[in-house]
């Protein structure tokens, strides 16, 4: 009996054991599994957001506390900017002035940072935070620091430097007067011997001890005289060796200013030109994301990585070249004798880039659409001088990709482009004369034709300034 009660217990017992572990379980996986809450920033264009991508750390003050949901481009009151929604713990309450950057890690990896949670009015869950670039609080930073240190050094030079030369004006103050009282004295006396000297000199034989009796007070006087002088040029040297510390302590601060400048130099040179290619590299960045805007949400596999390095670097060797009829014929000058010469242009003359070649008939027109490894077609364009073998060599090559190609003459934009055009203007035009909404338009050509995006969303993606040129 006493033998199944101790078994009651025990099983009792564990069955309590297995219910608190579960709630424990179910505690625990509740507080880490729930979802984090979701806060925006928003980046202009201009600003560099590059390598940011999903999946990136979002952290504060260096910190990671979640990771990046998405980031896109987007257009809102006729302005683009790139949107960035990250994960952000409750604990962290964002107030007006909070900052959000974007940095790099030692590996180049991108992610991004609130530098600074505020100090204002609460934000709400929905509101977004600007985002800033970090570049220009570097060289700020670098500025207030220089400002310091130089403010220090002037102040301690000025210091030690004050008391020696208050002290050196007065005596040279002093040695002044007494030159001037000197003078004065030597002034006085000639004035008033003159006629007794003029007398003395002409009667000198007949009035030797008139002569001698009165030379002897005016010998005096001018002995005083020069007495006087005497201790007025003793001042003047002494001032002028009082000065010599204050002199030496200005020559040690023009060398301690000149110093901080030369050592500072070169951290200022790098911080302007960091600014210059941060610049150059925003216009190439914002150019890019105008032509293909998928490449900011888009990353390819591995596979397919190199191409993309293939593209970027034809592109980057086009702009350096500055001339594309000067590229395309340094593109002949490293190329065999037998190897067909392609262009990706959407709207340049194939027919005016052949006719820098020696041998005009292999160049050819292969207009990929983006994201080229996601769209399936080729425009293959034949330019005036294209041969036959070239053509039949462009056509097995699409096919060889497992692409699909429309063959056309070499004309102003093709076919694709010309008819994409005239299909872009032609909607603008609907717009200016209230035909209907942008948005109407393009839902109409989406649900109606097809169209996987609609004619002004497409130019809008281009750029304007694309389209114009």
């Amino acid at each position: 009996m006493e033998n199944g009660a101790s078994a009651l217990k025990v099983g009792i017992l564990v069955l309590v054991s297995i219910v608190v572990v579960l709630a424990m379980a179910w505690a625990i996986a509740g507080g880490f599994l729930s979802p984090q809450p979701e806060r925006i920033a928003v980046f202009p264009l201009d600003e560099g957001v590059s390598g940011l991508r999903p999946g990136s750390e979002a952290r504060v003050g260096g910190v990671r506390v979640g990771t990046v949901r998405s980031v896109e481009a987007v257009a809102e009151d006729g302005r683009a900017h790139v949107r960035v929604s990250f994960e952000l713990p409750e604990r962290f309450v964002l107030r007006e002035g909070a900052r959000v950057m974007v940095g790099s890690g030692l590996a180049g990896d991108a992610f991004l940072d609130v530098t600074a949670l505020g100090d204002g009015v609460t934000l709400a869950p929905d509101e977004p935070v600007p985002g800033t670039s970090r570049a220009f609080d570097d060289m700020f930073d670098l500025l207030a620091e220089l400002q310091v240190e130089i403010s220090q050094l002037i102040a301690q030079a000025l210091e030690s430097t004050l008391p020696v030369m208050e002290e050196t004006f007065g005596t040279l103050s002093e040695a002044f007067l007494t030159i001037d009282e000197t003078s004065a004295t030597v002034a006085a006396v000639l004035d008033e011997n003159r006629d007794a000297l003029r007398t003395t000199v002409r009667s000198a034989e007949r009035l030797a001890g008139t002569l001698e009796t009165r030379a002897e007070p005016t010998l005096n006087r001018l002995d005083s005289a020069l007495d006087g002088s005497q201790s007025a040029l003793l001042s003047l040297q002494e001032s002028l060796a009082a000065l010599e510390p204050a002199a030496t302590d200005a020559a040690e601060l023009m060398r301690g200013v000149r110093n901080l400048w030369l050592g500072q130099r070169g951290r200022i040179e790098d911080v302007v030109v960091s600014l210059s290619r941060a610049g150059q590299d925003l216009e190439l960045a914002i150019g890019d994301l105008r032509r293909s805007p998928w490449r900011l949400l888009h990353r390819p596999e591995e596979p397919l990585e190199e191409y993309q390095l293939i593209y970027d670097s034809a592109r980057a060797f086009s702009r350096a070249a500055g001339d594309i009829r000067a590229a395309t014929s340094s593109v002949e000058a490293a190329a065999s004798e037998n190897t067909v010469i392609a262009s990706n242009t959407s709207s340049l003359s194939v027919t005016e880039l052949a006719s820098v070649l020696d041998r005009p008939e292999r160049a050819v027109g292969l207009h990929f659409f983006n994201p080229p490894h996601i769209m399936d077609l080729v425009e293959i364009v034949i330019a005036e001088q294209t041969n036959e073998r070239t053509e039949e060599f462009a056509v097995d090559y699409v096919q060889g990709i497992e692409k699909e190609d429309v063959v056309v003459r070499d004309t102003a934009g093709f076919a694709t482009s010309r008819l994409g055009l005239a299909l872009g203007l032609e909607a603008i035009r609907m717009v200016e004369h209230g035909v209907a909404s942008p948005a109407d338009i393009d839902e109409g050509m989406e649900l109606g034709y097809g169209h996987p995006m609609g004619p002004i969303e497409l130019t809008d993606h281009i750029g304007l300034d694309v389209r114009l040129d």
